[in-house]
């Protein structure tokens, strides 16, 4: 008996509350145009008589970085070879994205994968959490002659 109390009185409840009102129109929500665009994210994959080359720009962040993620995990269980992340035209990164690298560099370990000229917006995040540099960053350069575009294309894709 006491449950049905308790169901009797919700139903009390629900009958009294008003719905909300209904947006003019029938719209449901207005976003601008102009502010939602599509993630901005390049990356270029290519192999370097020295190792692999991952050229990375635009926006690291939590709708790119899994994309980031899949190409390094790919070049990097794909090949014994060096994986080098050029980072110089990254504009903006987040902690996504520092977890992608971070996460390559567990699965290659820090001999095998390192970042190379990392842009400003890379240097401030890895000042911000105090990362120190040289742990992720690479002294190396890697020549730029590829050795075979069908396995950069393989990879990138």
């Amino acid at each position: 008996m006491p449950h049905e109390t308790a169901r009797a009185a919700l139903r009390g409840v629900f009958r009294r509350a008003t719905p909300p009102a209904a947006a003019p129109s029938g719209v449901i929500a207005s976003v601008r145009r102009d502010t939602v665009r599509p993630p901005m994210i390049r990356i270029a994959v290519e192999s370097t008589t020295a190792g692999w080359r991952i050229d990375v720009g635009g926006e690291i962040d939590i709708a790119t970085s899994p994309q980031l993620q899949r190409v390094l995990d790919d070049v990097i269980d794909g090949s014994d070879d060096r994986v080098l992340a050029d980072l110089s035209a990254v504009e903006f990164i987040d902690v996504s994205g520092l977890r992608a690298l971070l996460s390559a560099v567990d699965r290659g370990g820090a001999h095998r994968f390192g970042v190379a000229n990392p842009s400003p917006a890379v240097r401030r995040l890895f000042e911000i959490i105090g990362l120190d540099m040289p742990t992720l960053c690479s002294t190396s350069t890697m020549p730029a002659d590829p050795v075979s575009d069908r396995d950069a294309t393989r990879l990138a894709g």
